[in-house]
C-alpha cells in the first residue's frame, strides 16, 4: 500500500468514525435514548430541587428505589434522590454533595447489588454517567459551562468519555430498535416533558403509568438471572454502607435498608440464594444500628398490574408498597 492509498484509507476511516460518533452522540443518545433522558433529568432534579434545609425521609439507591418508593406516600417533606444504575458508593457521594442540613426521619436505601451496577472502567465513569451524553457528563465533572476545568482537564474528561463510550456502541442498535418500536422520534419534547413532570411532581420518584402491559420476554428482563445467585458487591460497597450509617448518625436519625420488590407469580424465579446473601451481607457485616427490612418483613399481596417489570413497581405499585412501608416504619 503506497503513501497516497494509506492516506486515503486513513481519511475515509476517520470520516466514517466521526460520522458514526456524531450520529450516536448528537442524535441517538440525546434524542432516542429514554434511559439516558431519565438519568439526566433525575440528576438535574437531585441537585436543583431537593431542599437543603430540612427533610423527612431521603430515599437513595438504584432504579429499584427510583421506581418503587414514592416519597409523597411517606410524607410531603420526603424526597427521592435515587438514580438509575447507582451503586451505594454513588448514592453516598450524591448525598454528601447535596449537603442537607437536617434529615429528620431517616435515610432509606433500596439497592439490588447486581453486577451491572459496578461496571465502572479504568476511567471511573459511573454507570449512571454512562447513560448520559458528553455535555451532561462534562457538567458533572467541570460544572456549568465547564468553568471549573482548565483546557487540559477538559481534554482529559473528553477522552475519558470517548474511551468509555467506545465500549458501549454495541448497545446503540438495541436503543435504535426500541426508539423505532416506541416511535420516540415523533415527539421527543413531549416525552421529555412527561419524564420531567413525573419526576418533579412526585418529589423525585419516577412513577411509571400502569397502562402498558409487557409481554413475558420484556417483563422478565435479561438481568433477572442475577437474582438467582448470591450477591457479591465490591468490598467498597460495605465501607460505603458504613459511611452512610455515619451520615445518618450525624443527623441523629437512622439508615434503613429495604429489600427490593419482586414479582414471581408468572415465572418462578428462585430468590433463595439472593435473599439469604443479601440479609447476611447487611446483618453480619454492618453496624447493628442499621435497620434492615427484609423480603418477609412486609407482607404485600402483589398482582402483576402493580409492576412495570419483574423488579420495578409501576405508579400504582409504588403507592401500594410505600404506604405499607410507611405503616411498618411507624411501628419501629
Amino acid at each position: 500500500m503506497n503513501r497516497k492509498t494509506s492516506l486515503k484509507v486513513f481519511l475515509i476511516s476517520l470520516i466514517s468514525f466521526l460520522t458514526y460518533w456524531s450520529f450516536v452522540e448528537y442524535l441517538v443518545i440525546p434524542k432516542l435514548f429514554p434511559i439516558g433522558k431519565r438519568a439526566q433529568i433525575k440528576r438535574d432534579y437531585n441537585y436543583s430541587q431537593i431542599p437543603k434545609d430540612q427533610l423527612g425521609y431521603i430515599i437513595i439507591g438504584d432504579s429499584s428505589a427510583l421506581y418503587s418508593i414514592n416519597p409523597l406516600s411517606l410524607n410531603n417533606n420526603s424526597y427521592s434522590a435515587a438514580e438509575l444504575g447507582s451503586s451505594v458508593a454513588e448514592s453516598r457521594k450524591l448525598l454528601s454533595k447535596l449537603n442537607i442540613k437536617k434529615i429528620n426521619n431517616g435515610i432509606i436505601l433500596m439497592q439490588t447489588f447486581i453486577p451491572p451496577h459496578y461496571d465502572e472502567d479504568i476511567w471511573n465513569i459511573s454507570v449512571t454517567m454512562k447513560l448520559m451524553n458528553l455535555h451532561d457528563v462534562l457538567d458533572i465533572f467541570c460544572g456549568e459551562l465547564e468553568k471549573n476545568c482548565n483546557l487540559n482537564m477538559r481534554a482529559y474528561y473528553r477522552f475519558k468519555y470517548l474511551w468509555t463510550h467506545l465500549h458501549l456502541n454495541s448497545h446503540i442498535f438495541v436503543t435504535m430498535g426500541y426508539a423505532i418500536k416506541e416511535k420516540l422520534w415523533q415527539d421527543t419534547k413531549r416525552y421529555h416533558d412527561y419524564l420531567r413532570s413525573t419526576i418533579y411532581e412526585n418529589n423525585g420518584h419516577f412513577g411509571v403509568k400502569s397502562s402498558k402491559v409487557l409481554e413475558d420476554h420484556e417483563f422478565y428482563m435479561p438481568y433477572h438471572k442475577y437474582f438467582k445467585q448470591s450477591i457479591s458487591p465490591p468490598p467498597t460497597e460495605l465501607s460505603e454502607l458504613v459511611e452512610l450509617e455515619k451520615i445518618a448518625q450525624s443527623h441523629n436519625t437512622k439508615l434503613i435498608v429495604v429489600f427490593p420488590q419482586f414479582f414471581q407469580e408468572t415465572k418462578n424465579i428462585d430468590l433463595a440464594l439472593y435473599s439469604k446473601s443479601y440479609r447476611d451481607f447487611i446483618k453480619k457485616n454492618v453496624n447493628s444500628k442499621i435497620i434492615f427490612i427484609g423480603a418477609d418483613d412486609i407482607k404485600i399481596d402483589y398482582k402483576r398490574r402493580h409492576f412495570r417489570d419483574f423488579n420495578h413497581l409501576n405508579q400504582d405499585g409504588a403507592i401500594f408498597f410505600t404506604k405499607a412501608l410507611s405503616e411498618y416504619l411507624e411501628k419501629l
